[in-house]
């Protein structure tokens, strides 16, 4: 039996949950629902493609909520970290290094491996934000425990940035966006070319 998802031909509409929300602000005496969800309608459609293989949907989703697209900006960067971890002390003088991150700006993470490819309790994140209830956007990098997917630390800085890193004594990092081709996350032909003189 493949495994799938259950999709059928045909519409549907997400008033009930927007219906939901409506209903929980008024039983709760909110006279503003933060974040509502708009009314979205989705359709499927089945699609014969042969070659594709069977079960293959169109699928489009619409809604009145304008959608702003944005290039995904690629950083890379180092990591240097006592490998004991936060609750390091003097005498623990085992460190690992690696020069080989890359992470993109869209709430990408990453494992922060040991020197030697063996996987550390540690997860880095790169992610744009905005501030909660503003339009305010900012970028966040954080270091995150792998067990709990808590945040340990973070620190922000404006959108704009091409450096962000941090520094917590036992764990440091830092990241600088790639100079060539940044928003695809590879090197552009172009660029690799020396310029006529």
């Amino acid at each position: 039996m493949p495994i799938c998802s259950v999709w059928f031909g045909g519409e549907w509409d997400n008033h009930e949950q927007v219906w939901q929300q409506k209903g929980d602000a008024e039983t709760k005496k909110i006279e503003k629902i933060e974040d509502p969800i708009p009314p979205t309608h989705h359709i499927f459609a089945p699609v014969k493609a042969p070659k594709l293989g069977e079960h293959i949907f169109y699928v489009q989703q619409s809604s009145d909520t304008p959608v702003k697209n944005r290039k995904v900006r690629y950083f890379d960067g180092w990591v240097y970290f006592n490998r004991v971890g936060k609750d390091a002390q003097k005498a623990d003088t085992i460190f690992s290094s690696r020069r080989d991150l890359r992470l993109h700006t869209e709430g990408q993470t990453i494992p922060i491996l040991f020197d030697d490819g063996s996987g550390s309790p540690y997860l880095l994140q790169l992610a744009q934000l905005t501030y909660q209830n503003t339009k305010t956007p900012f970028l966040k990098l954080a270091l995150i425990d792998k067990a709990t997917n808590k945040s340990m630390a973070y620190i922000c800085a404006n959108t704009e940035a091409t450096h962000i890193g941090m520094i917590l004594g036992w764990f440091q990092t830092g990241l600088t966006q790639k100079r060539d081709a940044a928003n695809f996350g590879f090197d552009n032909m172009a660029s690799s070319k020396p310029t006529p003189q």
